[in-house]
């Protein structure tokens, strides 16, 4: 994320957009300045992770576009969810399936509603991740979103 935002900076300063990147200065001072900015009718770009996504609100004009890079797959590193994961293997099932895609599929819906807060909200979602359209469990993931006009490029 650093490295593109770093890549991208120069392009953004002369356009005279702002930048907002997660870590720079502390979320509450990253969100405020974004909405100050456009509250001015000023062009800001925020970059964050997957944790911008959780517990964050901008209707309307203060999110228009979101650029999620990747499935948001998590991995299984508690004691139990490796367990559960080995329960589902004995017992014949696929723990990607059955806890990872599903899992997946609800930090997807999370990150896709900062977009949709509001009734009158609208913007462009992106997803980068070209798994969604090259691996069997991608149809699953994209039927899971809510249902707006959908284009798929690739």
């Amino acid at each position: 994320m650093n490295q593109v935002a770093d890549a991208l900076s120069a392009d953004f300063v002369k356009r005279g957009w702002a930048l907002q990147v997660q870590g720079e200065s502390s979320r509450a001072e990253i969100l405020k300045k974004h909405k100050k900015l456009v509250d001015q009718q000023k062009t800001s770009i925020l970059f964050g992770t997957g944790s911008f996504s959780e517990g964050l609100d901008l209707p309307g004009e203060l999110l228009e576009n979101l650029v999620i890079t990747k499935i948001p797959f998590g991995v299984p590193t508690s004691p139990v969810e490796q367990a559960h994961s080995e329960y589902i293997e004995k017992k014949g099932g696929n723990p990607f399936m059955q806890i990872t895609v599903p899992d997946a599929s609800k930090k997807l819906i999370q990150s896709v509603g900062r977009l949709l807060r509001k009734e009158r909200d609208s913007g462009r979602v992106t997803i980068l991740d070209r798994r969604l359209i090259t691996k069997r469990y991608g149809q699953a993931l994209i039927d899971s979103l809510p249902p707006f006009k959908r284009k798929i490029e690739y």
